[in-house]
């Protein structure tokens, strides 16, 4: 399940859309699978992609990694997972940084 939501949150937040269909499967997986704190982040994730064509999804990060983590006998980890995200960078930000060079 992490890998999907991984994907998901490198997506650009106007191109949520587009992966809607990777969001249900991993929705759908959770409702079957997952505890109840899971369950209510991807209810809660399900709920913002109709509101907002975008989504936080660091709620249902942190369940599911809280999870794996005790069943794999870790400590869990109380701060803030962080994330590194490339861009490529638009036609319009390379031509103002060419006109300004």
């Amino acid at each position: 399940m992490f890998r999907p939501i991984r994907k998901l949150s490198q997506h650009p937040q106007s191109d949520v859309l587009a992966a809607v269909d990777e969001i249900d499967r991993v929705i759908s997986d959770i409702r079957f699978l997952g505890d109840e704190e899971q369950i209510e982040a991807a209810k809660k994730l399900h709920e913002e992609v109709i509101a907002k064509r975008s989504a936080d999804l660091d709620a249902l990060m942190d369940a599911l990694r809280r999870e794996l983590r005790k069943e794999l006998g870790r400590s869990d980890y109380q701060g803030k997972i962080f994330r590194i995200k490339a861009t490529k960078k638009s036609e319009a930000a390379k031509e103002k940084e060419g006109s300004t060079a």
